[in-house]
Order: C-alpha cells, then sequence, then structure tokens
C-alpha cells in the first residue's frame, strides 16, 4: 500500500474546496459586468415581458439560456440575482469538484490519483473559482 492509498478520497476534495473557499473570500464583492446583461433579461421574463432586454425590442442579446432561466427562478422567489448568482455558482462548483474528486468510482479506468489530483487542481485553480462568483453561467 502506497502512501496515496491513505489518503482518504474526499481529502483533496476538501483542500480544494478549502482553496475555492480562500480565493473567492478574496475576491468579494466582484461582480462581471455582462452578467448584468443576464439579470436584466432574467427580470423582465419574470415582470411578463419576455426574453427581452427592453419591453417591446426583440432582440437576443444573452448567451446563457439555461443560466438565465435559472436567474429568473431565483428573481420569482423574490432573490437578488447578484446573490443568487454567486450562491448558484458556488454550490455548482462544489459539485464539480466533488465530481471529479470521486470521478474514478464513475469512469471505468481512471485511477484514484488522477481524480484526487485534478480535484486539488481545479480546486486550486484561480480562474475556476474566480468565473464562478462572477455571477456568469
Amino acid at each position: 500500500m502506497s502512501d496515496l492509498d491513505r489518503i482518504p478520497s474526499w481529502a483533496p476534495v476538501l483542500v480544494g474546496l478549502l482553496a475555492f473557499a480562500v480565493h473567492d473570500w478574496t475576491l468579494q464583492p466582484w461582480t462581471l459586468d455582462d452578467a448584468y446583461i443576464t439579470f436584466r433579461y432574467a427580470d423582465n421574463l419574470v415582470a411578463g415581458h419576455g426574453i427581452v432586454f427592453n419591453p417591446g425590442e426583440r432582440v437576443e442579446g444573452y448567451t446563457n439560456f439555461l443560466w438565465l432561466l435559472l436567474l429568473a427562478v431565483g428573481r420569482s422567489l423574490g432573490l437578488a440575482p447578484e446573490l443568487f448568482s454567486k450562491v448558484l455558482g458556488a454550490l455548482l462548483d462544489v459539485a464539480s469538484l466533488t465530481m471529479i474528486g470521486f470521478a474514478h468510482r464513475l469512469v471505468p479506468g481512471l485511477s484514484r490519483r488522477t481524480a484526487m489530483l485534478a480535484a486539488l487542481l481545479l480546486g486550486t485553480c484561480g480562474v475556476f473559482s474566480k468565473w464562478s462568483m462572477s455571477g456568469m453561467e
């Protein structure tokens, strides 16, 4: 049994999540300005104007239909899109890190070592955590 086999599979996921949380904490309250485009479309959808930037003008200016619908659900529940998009982004990133950390159980032929390393590298990647909390998809 190697030293790596003694490390629980969740340990690199936890380290990645901690690095992710620390990095996100240092970035807040940053929101990418392009996210406000989607916020506006979601607001108009919830207000009954349809998926438009300005009521009465049919221009498709969003690039993320599913994200727009998810944000519209949050708006219909009365949640602020700035906060809801970041919470949703963080939850989806935690799910991604967890799936990657345990991918060796899901993907035939993928080694435990590779899955653990991938989770660790992804969680400590500044670009990954930065964009998850940008308000964008």
